[in-house]
C-alpha cells in the first residue's frame, strides 16, 4: 500500500502539478487590486452628428458618421436618450441618416445616441446634439412697437 502512495506522490511531483487547496488572496502575483487592462492597439472611434441642434416640437434629419469608419450595415438599431425619439434610420455610404423627433414637452439639453449592433454590442455617442427651445416669432413682450423714447428728427 505504501508503494502505491509513494508512486502516486512521485508521479505528481515529477509532473509538477500538486493541488493542495485554494490559496488565500495576495499569494503569488495576486495583490487583490483591481487592474484595468488597456489595449493600445485598438483605435478609439470618434462619432460626429450633424446638425448639432434640434428644436423642441420639431423633427430633423441627422447624419451620424464615424472616424475611423465602422461597418454601418451592422447597426441594427439607433436609440435616442434624454427625451428625443428616433423615428427611422437608414444606412448610407458614408454613415447613417436618422429622422429624430423632439416632443414639445421634452427638457432642453444634450441628447445621447446609442448604436446597437447585430452582435448585441452597443456604442454610446454622448452629447450627440442639443435640444433647444423654439425661437419666438414676431416681436418680443418687451417690444410693443410704440415709439416711447424716440426723439423726433
Amino acid at each position: 500500500m505504501r508503494i502505491v502512495e509513494i508512486t502516486c506522490l512521485a508521479t505528481a511531483m515529477l509532473s509538477g502539478c500538486i493541488i493542495v487547496g485554494e490559496l488565500p488572496k495576495g499569494t503569488w502575483s495576486d495583490t487583490g487590486a483591481i487592474g484595468i487592462e488597456s489595449d493600445t492597439g485598438i483605435e478609439q472611434t470618434e462619432f460626429s452628428v450633424s446638425p448639432s441642434e434640434l428644436t423642441l416640437g420639431q423633427h430633423g434629419e441627422f447624419v451620424i458618421s464615424a472616424d475611423p469608419v465602422i461597418e454601418y450595415e451592422l447597426v441594427s438599431e439607433v436609440v435616442a436618450l434624454n427625451g428625443a425619439e428616433v423615428l427611422r434610420f437608414t444606412v448610407v455610404d458614408d454613415g447613417i441618416t436618422a429622422l429624430i423627433a423632439a416632443p414639445q414637452h421634452a427638457d432642453p439639453g444634450p441628447i445621447t445616441l446609442v448604436l446597437e449592433y447585430t452582435d448585441g454590442s452597443a456604442e454610446l455617442i454622448p452629447k450627440a446634439f442639443e435640444l433647444v427651445h423654439p425661437v419666438p416669432d414676431g416681436p418680443s413682450e418687451e417690444d410693443t412697437g410704440e415709439a416711447q423714447d424716440e426723439q423726433p428728427e
